[in-house]
């Protein structure tokens, strides 16, 4: 029993706020997720996370099953991204459709995307993407426009010119942060230095309204100008991401960290790249694996960075293949099998400096089997690296392209050349493999011969060196010759 009122009362009002916190209160509940589907939409800040989504699942379902249009989409949306549903592209797709056929700007903004990222995608199937990515423009969707740029970009619909790109920022009249992003990353990759001038006041005011990938890539900016003030503003920008949610940022800073001379911004720079992969980054996998190795800002542990660099590689880092080749003796059995299944073919990097390097470290492999070293994979090294520069020859970087093709025609025309180089090796390894054996049989009968032991005439025991030789000199004329090669007479 509880006498002290006060006591009494703090007890009554605990009990109230978990009952209230338990069972919540189903109109506001509700009322959070009709607004939440009243206003699903790429606008402001874009489509509702996660978890909101997961929420309001059953309000969601609800009133999709009661015929609502908008939440049928935002049902197909649960499905197509696995959110308290099994995850079904079908299901979406459909409820996509639905909705499009009623006209809602999201629903054409969803099945566009959806059908212009499919895998093995038609031309058909890209131009109806392109219709409908137009039609959700028209309807006030921002999210379309980086799209429908970068599926113009892609080439799938045809050459299209940066102005005719540049037209579509101009159907919208959202000056949301997603739209100032899309159109200042558009400006960047032009490569036009007066529209790279443009986009940097966009991003600014993207960042200003708190655009995560937005403060990422005004880092980058300031980056590329190499001073220590911009570095400094970088840092600031890439924290502010990081605070946002934006992983990739983590990776960047990460990086740079870790190449700072004090440990203790190294040790950090190893924190932010393991949080970075752990999140399934891919580059920021690739940099830890070569910080364990190297053992900067951490011990050294090779059994933590061939983790990290399989897992990078597996995503598909060209750098975490060639770390892998380039410490193949220290793997295991399995893990050797599993690299040269899996990351040694020139087919699978995807990287003009990842193929250019991959060339390079065959050729210089082909040059250790030329020194005696080995023999048994050089062919494969040959060709790998042929095959690796013949890849980069179609760089669209002239000065790679250019080089890459010199090596790869040199590689090719000395084929035929290199080919009977190798047979000649080969055989020469065979021939000095048997005269070894033969030097180390005569020499082991010689060194037995020693301690053969004969009676003489003056009855002394002697060592007879040659006794080892002589005695198999009766079983053939090779054996008395190597006899007589070593100084001993047959008797």
């Amino acid at each position: 029993m509880v006498h002290s009122p006060v006591l009494r009362r703090a007890l009554i009002a605990l009990s109230c706020l978990f009952l209230l916190a338990t069972t919540g209160s189903p109109v506001v509940a509700n009322a959070g997720c009709d607004a939440l589907i009243a206003t699903f939409s790429t606008r402001g800040s874009g489509l509702p996370d996660n978890a909101r989504l997961a929420v309001c699942h059953d309000v969601i379902k609800t009133r999709a099953d009661n015929g609502d249009v908008r939440a049928d989409v935002v049902r197909g949306y649960l499905s197509q991204k696995g959110i308290r549903l099994r995850r079904s592209a079908r299901r979406a797709r459909k409820a996509y459709e639905r909705g499009s056929a009623k006209d809602l700007g999201v629903a054409h903004y969803l099945l566009g995307n959806f059908l212009a990222r499919r895998i093995g995608a038609s031309p058909a199937d890209m131009r109806k993407a392109e219709a409908l990515l137009k039609r959700a423009i028209a309807a006030g969707e921002p999210a379309a426009v980086p799209v429908l740029v970068k599926l113009y970009r892609s080439g799938a619909l045809g050459p299209k010119s940066d102005e005719e790109i540049a037209a579509l920022f101009a159907t919208t009249k959202d000056g949301g942060p997603g739209t100032l992003f899309s159109q200042a990353k558009f400006l960047l990759e032009t490569g036009n230095a007066v529209k790279r001038a443009e986009a940097e006041p966009l991003l600014r005011r993207a960042v200003e309204k708190g655009h995560p990938e937005a403060h990422h890539m005004l880092a980058l900016v300031e980056l590329s100008r190499a001073t220590s003030e911009s570095g400094a503003r970088a840092d600031r920008l890439l924290r502010d991401a990081i605070r946002l949610g934006h992983v990739p940022a983590l990776n960047v800073l990460g990086r740079r960290q870790l190449a700072a001379p004090d440990v203790a911004s190294q040790r950090e720079g190893v924190r932010l790249l393991k949080q970075a992969a752990d999140a399934d980054d891919i580059d920021a996998a690739e940099a830890l694996g070569t910080a364990y190795a190297e053992g900067r800002g951490t011990a050294p542990r090779f059994d933590l960075a061939k983790k990290y660099w399989f897992a990078a590689a597996v995503g598909g880092s060209d750098f975490a293949k060639l770390s892998l080749l380039y410490n193949h003796a220290r793997l295991t059995k399995a893990e050797q099998l599993n690299v040269n299944g899996a990351f040694s073919s020139a087919d699978g990097f995807k990287t003009d400096i990842g193929r250019v390097l991959l060339g390079n470290h065959y050729l210089s492999m082909v040059e250790r089997g030329r020194r005696g070293e080995f023999i048994k994979g050089e062919y494969f090294f040959y060709t790998g690296a042929m095959r690796a520069f013949q890849l980069a020859s179609t760089s669209k970087v002239p000065a790679i392209a250019e080089d890459a093709q010199k090596i790869a025609n040199h590689l090719s025309r000395n084929k035929h050349l290199y080919e009977k180089d190798l047979e000649a090796r080969r055989a020469r390894r065979k021939t000095q493999f048997w005269v070894g054996i033969a030097v180390a049989g005569v020499a082991l009968l010689a060194l037995a011969g020693r301690n053969a032991q004969y009676q003489s005439s003056t009855s002394v025991t002697e060592v007879d060196t040659c006794a080892g030789i002589n005695g198999l000199g009766w079983y053939g004329s090779s054996w008395a010759t190597a006899a007589a090669f070593v100084g001993c007479r047959p008797y």
